[in-house]
């Protein structure tokens, strides 16, 4: 049980860190031009969402955001 925690943990970091260098990169194409505003908030919001479930893996005691 204990492993399996911890393996949950670590993959929850681990995609956390991913999404938060993908919000980077829209972020970075929007600035530039390279992607539409439409396209870049329609991701943000999935990547938001997508966070927020991981936040609620790594610490379900937390109220929702």
């Amino acid at each position: 049980n204990l492993k399996k925690w911890q393996e949950t943990v670590e993959y929850g970091k681990r995609r956390l860190e991913e999404l938060e260098r993908l919000m980077d990169k829209l972020y970075e194409d929007n600035t530039f031009g390279r992607l539409s505003d439409d396209v870049y908030e329609r991701r943000v919001s999935k990547y938001e969402k997508r966070t927020k479930k991981n936040l609620q893996l790594l610490y379900p005691k937390l109220k929702p955001f």
